[in-house]
């Protein structure tokens, strides 16, 4: 059972990830999708044409909102520290959210957009994962 648990940790969802890292950085999440918390941490890295822009920030728009609706049925709170035991009751909803956003992705980022992108989500799983841990 052990290794289940490794895998659970280290894909804790990046889409809840993100938004809940926003809240440790002490953003608030805006109503409009250009100024989501979502958009700027994740696509500001990416070097994105304009063309590309419009459609990433559509998914990302979709993202956070599926992302919020699963949050408020598992009863997390996106502006508190993130909590383990939720985040793993709702990891399969997430995954599928998080899985459903690189497939739309990788339609519309090059191979460098993409490896840039998997990155930042990894360095934020770890970055959660961490925040869940610490008593800050």
């Amino acid at each position: 059972m052990r290794p289940l648990f490794e895998y659970i940790r280290s894909r804790a969802v990046a889409v809840c990830l993100i938004l809940a890292m926003s809240t440790l950085a002490g953003t608030s999440r805006p109503a409009d999708a250009d100024h989501s918390i979502y958009f700027p941490h994740v696509a500001g890295s990416l070097d994105l044409s304009e063309d590309q822009r419009g459609k990433v920030e559509a998914i990302f728009a979709q993202t956070e909102s599926e992302t919020l609706a699963v949050f408020e049925k598992f009863g997390i709170d996106p502006k508190a520290k993130p909590e383990f035991n939720k985040l793993v009751k709702a990891r399969h909803e997430l995954q599928a959210i998080e899985r459903s956003e690189r497939n739309q992705l990788k339609v519309i980022l090059n191979k460098d957009q993409l490896k840039t992108y998997d990155r930042i989500i990894e360095n934020t799983h770890a970055q959660v994962i961490k925040a869940t841990r610490n008593d800050n």
